[in-house]
């Protein structure tokens, strides 16, 4: 199970690029060698880090590969089609939504009904599938462009968010763990879903099952946060239970 420990252990790596065994032992004192090991193992599975004789070094492809659209766009597409068809219940005609950045929330921006609706997203992808529909209104937030995952954040788009009403919410994260929550790969993105979930009256999150005990290195969200969480197959008991202790609702 992905914890805080193991995101401290990575986002020092992170930093560094290359470590030691022994030298997170002497930084992490509280930490036995075993429990350091078994952290650089979990991470190592989930693709973040390589392992190597006496230490770890940060996998920079797979960091490169979660960024780019172009290979997220075709990773897991029949699960997020099913997130999707699953998130299309909760869309009512003319409400506000907002539409986070992501593939998961493009399938969904595919198959939204042509009625009348305002979206509001950071996405320039989402926004140029929706202009293909006649009467949906379409508000891009602006902001700094971040080529490889092709969004939109920074202050322009935390200002743009305190200026529309959103209904509904539909987000995005690129990893859960019980310990850190939704995370996200991107710093100035996390900024803006938090602003987001201030400011919405209903937060969805739309997450493939796969993303469960993944740790991203920016925690942006708990289930206190979220009013339903929109999945593909049925999470872990431990997820479940700790949904319906802070009145989320699952559905997959």
């Amino acid at each position: 199970m992905a914890s805080k420990r193991t995101m401290i252990i990575y986002n020092y790596i992170k930093k560094k690029g290359e470590v030691s065994i022994k030298e997170l032992c002497e930084l992490f004192p509280d930490y036995t060698q075993m429990t350091i090991r078994r952290d650089l193992n979990s991470l190592q599975e989930n693709g973040y880090i390589i392992r190597t004789r006496g230490g770890a070094v940060l996998n920079d492809n797979m960091l490169r590969e979660d960024l780019t659209h172009q290979h997220r766009k075709v990773v897991n597409k029949f699960e997020k089609s099913k997130i999707a068809v699953k998130a299309l219940e909760y869309i009512d005609k003319g409400s506000c939504l907002y539409m986070d950045s992501g593939t998961t929330v493009l399938e969904l921006a595919k198959i939204i009904p042509d009625e009348y609706c305002f979206v509001t997203t950071n996405d320039p992808i989402i926004a140029l599938d929706l202009q293909l529909k006649n009467n949906i209104d379409i508000n891009l937030t602006g902001g700094s462009l971040n080529k490889r995952a092709v969004s939109l954040a920074g202050p322009t788009a935390l200002y743009s968010i305190d200026k529309v009403n959103i209904d509904t919410a539909f987000l995005s994260a690129s990893g859960f763990s019980m310990d850190g929550g939704f995370s996200s790969l991107i710093y100035n993105e996390c900024e803006l879903k938090r602003k987001v979930m201030e400011n919405a009256n209903k937060v969805i999150m739309m997450i493939d099952c796969k993303k469960f005990d993944i740790i991203s290195p920016y925690p942006f969200a708990s289930f206190k946060d979220i009013d339903i969480l929109i999945t593909n197959d049925r999470p872990g008991d431990e997820i479940i239970y700790l949904a319906e202790e802070n009145e989320c609702m699952v559905v997959y």
